[in-house]
């Protein structure tokens, strides 16, 4: 705004601006003949006689001075204007109206408006001459360029508290991030460590299964092979007492076979309970006896 106004200054002085009456629009009334259908007459044109009448129209001037804000308003500027109204009449000549000169009517007009631009003109130059208002400018420039600063430094101090808050949070999301990876890595070993000690128990109890099943198996086959063991101690057992007695009493040798076979009968019975040994019992036989 100060520039414009040094600006202003250094251009040249046009003068005192002049208002003629020519620049002013004035609207005066047309009078259209009246159009009938009836034949014409011979009745004589009447003579037309001007009035004079005077109409004030208002034209409202408004003069921005400078870019200070002050508005001048002249006073309203009366115009008069002449207007026909033909009358009735017998003579046929008509009379337009004389050869008047209108310039004694308008010059208070054009004197009123050199005066109101010459103080237009007056206000112009004193408010772009009066270091007053240079001041005041300077100072209405100053004002909004610290207010401006200000809102700046307010501005970029939100914005550094923003940022700050940002930074912050980006900190605890990230420290949450890492102890949510720390939670989890420690899950995973977890349950890692408690599928390998479960499998290790399971493993180490089927071993012991098969240790306790190979030990089972190989105490079977030992049964097995003792019983075979009685079963020929007892097929000897009996033939023995047979061949000795059988020449000398047969009674005798068949009561000993039963007493015999009665004693061994309990070792029998347990070796038969044990699991994929089968029992057969043979008794001897003598004449038509048997017994098992």
């Amino acid at each position: 705004m100060f520039a414009i106004i040094q600006v202003y200054k250094k251009l040249p002085s046009l003068g005192p601006r002049e208002f003629t009456p020519a620049s002013i629009p004035i609207s005066l009334p047309t009078t259209f003949p009246v159009i009938t259908s009836q034949p014409s007459s011979t009745i004589p044109i009447p003579t037309p006689i001007f009035v004079d009448t005077t109409t004030t129209t208002t034209t409202r001037v408004q003069t921005n001075v400078s870019n200070t804000g002050v508005r001048s308003s002249p006073p309203e500027v009366p115009i008069t204007t002449k207007h026909p109204y033909p009358t009735r009449s017998t003579e046929t000549n008509i009379v337009l109206g004389g050869e008047d000169n209108n310039d004694d009517d308008d010059a208070p007009l054009t004197k009123h408006l050199k005066a109101v631009t010459d103080k237009l003109d007056q206000l112009l130059s004193s408010s772009s001459a009066n270091p007053y208002s240079e001041a005041a400018l300077k100072d209405l420039f100053s004002i909004a360029v610290k207010e401006h600063d200000t809102s700046i430094s307010n501005a970029s101090k939100a914005i550094d508290a923003s940022t700050y808050q940002c930074l912050n949070a980006s900190l605890v999301v990230e420290a949450f991030t890492k102890d949510c990876k720390d939670a989890t890595t420690k899950a995973v070993l977890a349950v890692e460590n408690k599928v390998v000690d479960e499998l290790d128990k399971r493993t180490s109890q089927l071993k012991v299964h098969n240790l306790k099943l190979h030990t089972a198996t190989q105490k079977l086959n030992d049964l097995k092979s003792e019983r075979e063991v009685i079963r020929s101690s007892v097929g000897d057992v009996h033939l023995i007492p047979h061949h000795l007695l059988d020449a000398h009493d047969s009674i005798l040798t068949i009561s000993i076979c039963h007493h015999l076979a009665e004693k061994l009968h309990p070792a029998l019975d347990i070796l038969s309970r044990i699991e994929g040994v089968s029992n057969t019992v043979v008794l001897p036989k003598q004449g038509g006896e048997k017994k098992s």
